[in-house]
């Protein structure tokens, strides 16, 4: 939190609230032939998601998905699970 104050005045304080939201893009991937759950990371460099998932697809990745995470939020990680009924 920065306050400042304006020129001349010495009674009144301007507060000013700034927040980062700081988000990671991560590209997963999943060996031909493993389980779904057997998930790697491939890359966290967003900028090079297409030359990362053509490397991985030579190197015998089938599978890929892409997660967003916001730093700035504790994680839920209920929303990671699969319940049967």
């Amino acid at each position: 939190m920065h306050a400042c104050r304006a020129q001349g005045e010495t009674s009144k304080t301007i507060t000013i609230t700034t927040q980062i939201i700081m988000k990671e893009s991560i590209l997963w991937g999943i060996k031909k032939g493993d389980p779904d759950w057997m998930q790697e990371i491939i890359t966290n460099d967003k900028r090079n998601f297409e030359k990362a998932r053509a490397w991985a697809k030579r190197n015998g990745f089938d599978r890929f998905r892409v997660a967003e995470i916001n730093m700035s939020q504790a994680p839920d990680f209920t929303k990671t699970l699969k319940t049967r009924i």
